[in-house]
């Protein structure tokens, strides 16, 4: 099974999934096209498992990121989290853009929802158990905020701004907006 998915995460970051047949998907793969019935009734059904392991396989590199340095202060470790969010799409931006037109047309919704849930609580934690480092804040409301900016943000690149991929200023723009909502600003005098 794994296979195949591998096979079709190559397959969608060079074309989308109506121009391909399992067949195609089968013999790329090194198995039978009944090999693949046997596992998935269709190349949608394949899509769709790639889309769960994908979406679940995205938010727990992300969680082990945050969990991975427990010393490191958070003003160093967002923008870490977010420089691997960035790099990471850039490199799958045509595989993440046909995956994001997929999603709702395969039934994927409410998984992926349910992993950026998972996502979301996490970050909830984490920054309650770093609270001395932040201003005062709900901490559920900011992981809310933070959590769907940056996914809004970062899909809507893909779709309709990939270039902003290419600009390290975006980057910036997005861990700014992390720490700028988080850290209280000293003023200087």
């Amino acid at each position: 099974m794994g296979v195949l998915l591998d096979t079709l995460t190559r397959v969608l970051s060079r074309t989308e999934l109506d121009e391909i047949t399992t067949n195609a998907i089968a013999e790329q793969a090194g198995v039978s096209v009944g090999s693949l019935y046997q596992y998935f009734s269709s190349k949608q059904a394949l899509a769709a498992a790639l889309i769960r392991r994908q979406a679940q396989n995205d938010i727990d590199e992300a969680l082990s990121l945050l969990q991975t340095k427990p010393d490191q202060p958070l003003e160093v470790l967002l923008p870490q989290v977010v420089r691997h969010l960035v790099a990471h799409h850039r490199r799958h931006l045509k595989l993440y853009r046909t995956l994001l037109k997929l999603v709702p047309n395969l039934g994927q919704s409410d998984f992926v929802r349910g992993q950026v849930r998972k996502g979301r609580a996490q970050f909830h934690r984490l920054l309650e158990a770093r609270r001395e480092e932040l201003r005062q804040v709900d901490y559920e409301i900011a992981s809310f905020v933070l959590g769907v900016s940056l996914e809004a943000t970062l899909h809507t690149a893909i779709l309709e701004r990939p270039d902003l991929f290419e600009r390290p200023q975006f980057e910036q723009a997005l861990s700014e907006l992390c720490m700028r909502y988080l850290v209280t600003i000293q003023e200087s005098s």
